[in-house]
Formats: structure tokens, C-alpha cells, sequence
């Protein structure tokens, strides 16, 4: 059953855990190191120097994938490549799907903040709802009109409602105080699907693949960290990765190889996914615009606004704007749980900067060998 589990699942000595804060606290305990195992059963079986199939016809074949598993399909939507190709994946293969779910604090934040599409910081997160995302979900009412548009307004949540033990237990890799509202909230639409009997899916995007150079090669893995965007949820609900999954692995071999023609005329490029160096979070989000339009080439056309990714999955910047409200409760109970949680956690998995803790250490699960570098090149 655990290697059946869509996101992977962490090993400690014989015990099997689907939650990384869990697996961690039991190899602090065991004074061991856990390991991360994401589908290599499947995955290891494919010829990875070789693509079968071009990046949109994966993407239309995973859409259409989906509409015949599941009764009911969400698609979590931030305005983003990765949600966006997902989505237009389902328009441009005619494949239904039968909601379009957004998570935004509104009201909370009706006057904080001026859009702009000056500063690309990920604390100008806001912008991206005025400039970006509201113009997209209108477009989609245009176009796609049967299917459903949520947006979810998390504001009052903030004020009232508190972190619980249970919901730390249940978290993975986002430790930041505005993940466990965005990813817990459920549309009525999807909730009455999942209470009349129906199987439902909530898609995410996920992320591009991650690709290393390597002793002259390049090489294509999953981090966990990536793999856990899914979140958490304490409702009986089923959270698909779009592009990371065993049901169409040629997809990320597609992507893998798109990226790996690209960096093989390219020798600068190397230098940014050069395995071993130091997390750079400025050559992160350098690869992510370079790799946006080779994987992604629709979404680029389009020409949106869409800040940088923050460093770290604790003090997100991209929860900068909740600053003024410091005395409300939620994040008190936000804080009181993160320091038990990390005081129950072996250093060694922990990550910082500067002083700074920025999250829980990533766990990758294999390499897989995409194709050689030219020496000439480098």
C-alpha cells in the first residue's frame, strides 16, 4: 500500500510513515537517518535518455488520465506556470474539469498593499491577485464556463480559528503560518462530492523537474520538500501532483529532456544546477525563469507578473503582510506548536541560514541519468 502512496512515503529502520515530521521524530529517536522513497519502482523501469512523447501531449495525456479516475476534479490554482499548464492541458485536450479552487486572504488585506509589478520580492505576493490571478479566473469564465470557480477567503480563519497539535502531526514540509489554512480549506462543491461516495481529486501543479550536473552528466531527481506541496489535510481527501506521478512518468522524462537539450548549448547554465553547491536561492529562482518557457511555452506567451520563491518554509516572506497582526491568536498557536515541533527534531535534519531556521532538511529518493555534457562546452 505505501508504495502505492501518491506522494511517497519515509522509512525508519523497518517503520513506514507518510508524514515527514513523524518519520523525523521517530529517527531523532531511533538516532537514525530516514529515507525517501518515491515510486522508483516505476520510475526506474524507463529508458530516461530517451523522450516517447512531446511535453503537450503528456500534459493532455495526464488530464485526460485524470478525468477517467476520478468522479470529481479540483484544481488548486495560484496563478502560476505550473497550475496554469495543468489547467490549459484540460482545455486544449477537451477534457472537462469540474472546479477551479483558489485560496486568497481578501478582506484581510483590502489596503495593505499596492499592486505592482515592480518588486519581484515574495513579499509582493499580493499583487499577484490583482495583476495575475483575478484577471486569469475571469478569463476562465469566458472560455470554460462549466467549469466552477471557488475562491476562498481564509481572512476571518486568521482571527479565530487556531494550529493544533493534530494539524502539526499531519504537515509535511510548509512550516509557515499561512499553510495550514491554504491548504486545509476544501470547497462545498468537493466536500459534498467526497460525502455522497464520490472519488474526488484536489490537483497541484506541483514543480518544474529538478535537474543536477553532475561527474559530466546530467541527472533528473525528486525532492520531497517538492513532492509534499500537497500539504496536509485532515479530511478524507486525495491530493494529485500533476506532473510528479507514477500514472504518466513520461511526463517529467519529457520535461527532463526539453531542459537537458537546452543546457547542452548552453554551458552558463550549468552553474546552476551544479550538484553540491551550496542552496543558492537567487540561482533558484534564475533556473525557474530560464526552465519557465522551455517547459512551460504557453504560459510565458502570456507575459504575467509572478514574484520570486522565498528561501525558507518557515518565516515565508510570502506571509510578510501578517506582520501587523501580531497578537492574533492563530499565529500564537502557530509559534507555540513550530517550536515544540522543531525541539522534538534532531538537528541534522533541520536547515538554516544566517542563524535562521528555513526548514526541514530534503530528501531525495534517486538519479536518474538524463545524458552527458559536452567537455568541450564546459
Amino acid at each position: 500500500m505505501m508504495k502505492n502512496n501518491l506522494y511517497g512515503y519515509y522509512k525508519v529502520n523497518d517503520d513506514i510513515y507518510t508524514h515527514k515530521i513523524s518519520a523525523l521524530i521517530a529517527a531523532t529517536k531511533a538516532n537514525t537517518t530516514p529515507t525517501w522513497h518515491f515510486h522508483k519502482e516505476t520510475y526506474s523501469k524507463f529508458n530516461w535518455q530517451q523522450s516517447s512523447i512531446s511535453i503537450k501531449d503528456a500534459y493532455q495525456k495526464r488530464a485526460k488520465q485524470l478525468r477517467e479516475k476520478y468522479d470529481y476534479l479540483v484544481m488548486s490554482f495560484s496563478g502560476g506556470s505550473d497550475s496554469w499548464s495543468a489547467i490549459q492541458a484540460f482545455i486544449d485536450s477537451g477534457t472537462h474539469l469540474d472546479e477551479i479552487f483558489v485560496r486568497w486572504p481578501i478582506s484581510a488585506t483590502v489596503g495593505k498593499y499596492t499592486p505592482n509589478t515592480v518588486i519581484d520580492h515574495a513579499s509582493n505576493i499580493l499583487s499577484e491577485w490583482e495583476l495575475t490571478i483575478y484577471p486569469m479566473l475571469t478569463h476562465y469564465q469566458k472560455i470554460i464556463p462549466k467549469t466552477k470557480i471557488t475562491v476562498h477567503d481564509f481572512s476571518d480563519q486568521l482571527l479565530s480559528s487556531e494550529v493544533t497539535d493534530n494539524d502539526w502531526m499531519l504537515t509535511q514540509d510548509y512550516l509557515n503560518v499561512g499553510s495550514f489554512i491554504k491548504f486545509q480549506a476544501i470547497s462545498d462543491d468537493e466536500l459534498k462530492a467526497i460525502e455522497a461516495g464520490k472519488s474526488t481529486a484536489i490537483i497541484f501543479g506541483t514543480d518544474k523537474p529538478q535537474l543536477c550536473y553532475r561527474d559530466g552528466g546530467i541527472y533528473c531527481y525528486f525532492l520531497d520538500k517538492l513532492a509534499n506541496c500537497h500539504a496536509y489535510s485532515s479530511i478524507n481527501r486525495v491530493s494529485e501532483l500533476f506532473y510528479w506521478t507514477p500514472d504518466v512518468p513520461e511526463i517529467t522524462i519529457a520535461q527532463a529532456h526539453e531542459l537537458y537539450n537546452f543546457v547542452k548549448t548552453s554551458p552558463a547554465a550549468l552553474d546552476l544546477i551544479t550538484w553540491g553547491q551550496p542552496y543558492n536561492n537567487k540561482k533558484k529562482n534564475l533556473w525557474n525563469k530560464i526552465s519557465k518557457p522551455i517547459i512551460y511555452p504557453d504560459y510565458t506567451k502570456l507575459s504575467t507578473f509572478q514574484v520570486n520563491k522565498s528561501y525558507t518554509a518557515v518565516l515565508d516572506e510570502v506571509d510578510d503582510w501578517m506582520k501587523d497582526l501580531k497578537d492574533f491568536r492563530y499565529k500564537q498557536s502557530w509559534k507555540w506548536g513550530l517550536d515544540n515541533v522543531l525541539a522534538s527534531i534532531d538537528k541534522r535534519f533541520i536547515e538554516s541560514k544566517n542563524g535562521e531556521i528555513t526548514g526541514l532538511s530534503g530528501f531525495i529518493d534517486n538519479m536518474y541519468y538524463v545524458g552527458s555534457i559536452d567537455k568541450a562546452i564546459v
